[in-house]
């Protein structure tokens, strides 16, 4: 199942990790070029790390990683 993860922060590496357990496809979005470049270096495939979503379109499913304040 391909797996669009939205936010690489402290929440963001966890699910990257479960998801790489579990064998998903995981695409990963974030603004931060420092983030995405970690998780290249904990699984990541580099050509799945983006900082803007409109490029994903083969996602079956998204999860956001990060917790939003009100």
């Amino acid at each position: 199942m391909n797996i669009l993860l939205i936010g690489l922060g402290r929440w963001g590496e966890q699910h990257l990790r479960v998801l790489g357990e579990l064998g998903a496809t995981v695409w990963a979005a974030d603004v931060s070029a420092a983030r995405r470049e970690w998780a290249v270096r904990h699984g990541l495939d580099p050509r799945r790390g983006v900082r803007a979503l409109a490029v994903v379109e083969a996602g079956q499913a998204a999860r956001l990683g990060t917790i939003v304040s009100l």
